[in-house]
């Protein structure tokens, strides 16, 4: 029984791409509105927040099953029917060693969770294969490299859950394609570059954690745009400036943590009028960390460290 698969491109998922990315061009000026309906930052965003669409189509590619599709895939020790398998919940010293290619024959898995373990290596471009997942785990391991561009074809995934890994690079840009995402949670890994800017389009995300991470240059005004999010870290990285007409419109956030970066700018004002506030956290002139503070308002800022 042969049990690799061929990494090739297939027609059909490169149409599924295009037909994704059709998708999001219409899905921008549903965007568009939404931020042109936010009062207090109307204006800045139109002036500030880039809602085109991506300039060419995703270059993600599913992979071509091998001649015979086997019966079943063996993972960490675990024999898995294809077809039949919906769930995969694995955590602890059970997993050891590298994530499998043959993984991406089980194309009925809803979710995937493989935790707190002793898994290395990447994360196979075969995961494009599982296009019917909707959350996917992989947190407490030691995978590294990059996230895979194919991650965006897992277009029904609502929660991505990667962190204390020792992920590099910078994040895809085609995490813009997982418009159905509610929970992106990528903390504590060796992430690098900026955010990119097709962040804008996953307007459902509610929870996004970051920090812990060598993320740099600017937070793209696009974050703007993301205004169902109740909880946004992006401590401990090296962001450079932060403007209030990137933030205004983020209405019901709760919880803000930005300390730990090389920041310059204020929080705008306005996000202390959300009744749920918890906590916003900023850097402050320490000796310990001379650097120029974080302008905020708000009665729920505190010092990082204090």
């Amino acid at each position: 029984m042969e049990k690799s698969i061929r990494a090739i491109s297939v027609t059909g998922s490169v149409a599924l791409v295009v037909g994704i990315a059709e998708s999001i061009l219409g899905f921008s000026g549903a965007v568009r509105r939404q931020v042109q309906k936010t009062k207090s930052a109307r204006r800045r965003l139109n002036d500030n927040v880039t809602t085109r669409p991506p300039t060419s189509a995703p270059t993600a590619t599913a992979t071509a099953t091998a001649a015979t599709t086997p019966e079943s895939v063996d993972l960490f020790g675990t024999t898995y029917e294809v077809g039949t398998t919906y769930r995969i919940s694995q955590v602890g010293s059970e997993l050891s060693g590298t994530i499998p290619t043959e993984i991406g024959f089980l194309t009925e898995l809803t979710h995937l969770f493989l935790g707190l373990g002793d898994i290395f290596g990447d994360i196979p471009s075969e995961i494009g294969c599982l296009t019917s997942l909707k959350a996917l785990n992989m947190f407490g391991n030691e995978l590294s490299n990059r996230v895979p561009s194919e991650i965006g074809l897992l277009t029904e995934l609502t929660g991505l859950f990667l962190y204390n890994n020792k992920l590099t690079n910078g994040l895809p840009t085609e995490l813009g394609l997982l418009t159905q995402m509610s929970v992106l949670s990528v903390h504590h890994n060796i992430l690098s570059d900026s955010i990119p800017s097709e962040i804008g389009f996953l307007t459902n995300l509610s929870i996004v954690w970051l920090s812990y991470n060598q993320l740099s240059n600017c937070l793209p005004s696009e974050i703007g745009l993301l205004t169902k999010l109740m909880a946004l870290g992006l401590a401990y990285n090296s962001f450079s400036s932060i403007t209030p007409s990137e933030m205004e419109a983020l209405t019901h956030l709760n919880e803000l943590y930005l300390s730990n970066n090389q920041l310059s700018g204020s929080v705008p004002s306005s996000l202390c009028a959300n009744p749920g506030l918890i906590e916003i956290q900023v850097d402050c002139l320490l000796d310990s960390f001379p650097v120029d503070p974080v302008g905020c308002s708000c009665r729920e800022c505190t010092c990082a460290g204090s």
